[in-house]
């Protein structure tokens, strides 16, 4: 079961404000082992100075009141 549109949505903007180069992501969601909560994720491929791809990644936990409460992001 995925996580209701309106959650992904929120998570959405809350990453596009925060990290602007996520612009362009792929975000999926699920319930989270908490009743009421679901996890975000968001997903970007990038390039890094010397030319390489890298996959960033920033996993949004988010209520169903669409309130942020962690933030977990890779390098």
């Amino acid at each position: 079961m995925a996580a209701p549109r309106y959650v992904v949505e929120a998570a959405r903007r809350y990453v596009r404000e925060r990290f602007p180069e996520m612009q362009g992501m792929r975000c999926s969601g699920e319930p989270a082992p908490a009743p009421g909560k679901y996890i975000v994720t968001a997903r970007r491929r990038q390039q890094t100075h010397d030319g390489r791809s890298i996959e960033r990644i920033v996993r949004v936990t988010i209520d169903a009141d669409g309130k942020v409460l962690r933030v977990n992001t890779s390098k």
